[in-house]
């Protein structure tokens, strides 16, 4: 950051803010101080490059924090902006995280048509990862009121056919199970 700032790089600045934000871990006020001064110095230059992820990861400090509402805002900046940018992957996470967020606020059925969405996107880009996570998501939802049937036919397709390597990497697939 020091570099940039020294020759009034403004978008150095901002990647350099926006990288610390994501590398700040678990520190979520400084997370969301972090990726608000990317997000600022963003304005300041014509080259966008990185400022979804600063939305997307504003976003999740706020989730972190319970922020719903204001979450829910970054989440979805992120997801024009990584659709705009034509980035499958940045618009799909987007999605899933916008449904758990609405999910753990309460809102299941904002959280139902969000998932659906995210469903149908993995499918269309052959997202298997991201195909699981929404799966997962609309079991969870159907537990949530308490319809344990339905609930493990999602989780059911969620890990079929899942790879030892897939498992051990990402045990959000068996959160529901957990709980």
């Amino acid at each position: 950051y020091e570099a940039a700032e020294r020759i009034n790089y403004i978008h150095g600045m901002a990647e350099a803010k926006s990288l610390e934000a994501e590398m700040a871990g678990e520190d979520f006020p400084k997370v969301e101080k972090l990726a608000r001064e990317a997000i600022k110095l963003y304005e300041n230059t014509a080259n966008k490059k990185r400022l979804a992820k600063s939305y997307y990861t504003l976003g999740y400090a706020l989730y972190a924090q319970s922020m719903f509402a204001e979450a829910i805002k970054n989440f979805e900046a992120s997801y024009k902006l990584y659709k705009k940018d034509n980035d499958a992957k940045g618009v799909g996470q987007s999605v899933l995280i916008t449904s758990g967020v609405y999910e753990e606020s309460g809102n299941y059925e904002m959280a139902f048509v969000l998932a659906r969405k995210g469903l149908d996107i993995a499918s269309g880009n052959n997202d298997d990862w991201l195909r699981r996570l929404e799966l997962t998501i609309i079991g969870t939802l159907f537990r949530d009121i308490e319809d344990y049937s339905t609930a493990l036919t999602y989780y059911h397709q969620a890990l079929q056919n899942i790879r030892p390597e897939e498992y051990a990497y990402n045990t959000a697939y068996m959160r529901p199970v957990r709980e």
